[in-house]
């Protein structure tokens, strides 16, 4: 079970839903923050230990890149969906924040057809999962060099 912050912008729809999978989630609204800066809204999350919810990339990327970040729970970047996909993008932010992978500190965005990607720091967007395939390549290297 996580629990989550839901920026102003973040559709409640899929935040109910996490709720029927047993998250825990406030929002902006209800905690009064709807004019709040980014960095505020931020300073919270990260405060009470939730997941921040957005749909606001460019401008959490930004803060984020910049290094104006403190230190929080994770980020996750949704997509504006429709009706239908709604139950799918809860599940896949279900799937997220029980898979391992690190969320503390990390902007996670989910795409349509593409799955989750993890920003780098670098200015990049990667596959959620390839810092654990390169551990992964990593781990086999070295078990290959030990057995020589």
């Amino acid at each position: 079970m996580a629990s989550f912050f839901f920026d102003a912008d973040a559709d409640m729809r899929i935040g109910r839903r996490l709720e029927r999978l047993g998250h825990v989630l406030t929002s902006a609204p209800l905690q009064q923050l709807e004019r709040a800066s980014d960095r505020e809204i931020l300073l919270f999350a990260g405060r009470q230990r939730l997941i921040l919810v957005t749909h606001n990339e460019r401008d959490f990327v930004e803060v984020h890149r910049i290094g104006a970040v403190p230190p929080h729970a994770g980020i996750l970047v949704l997509p504006q969906v429709t009706a239908e996909v709604m139950a799918a993008t809860a599940t896949a932010v279900d799937r997220l924040v029980n898979a391992d992978v690190p969320l503390a500190n990390q902007l996670y965005r989910l795409r349509a057809g593409a799955g989750w990607e993890r920003w780098d720091d670098e200015r990049h967007w990667l596959p959620a999962c390839a810092r654990r395939v390169i551990e992964r390549l990593n781990s086999l290297r070295e078990r290959s060099v030990v057995r020589r």
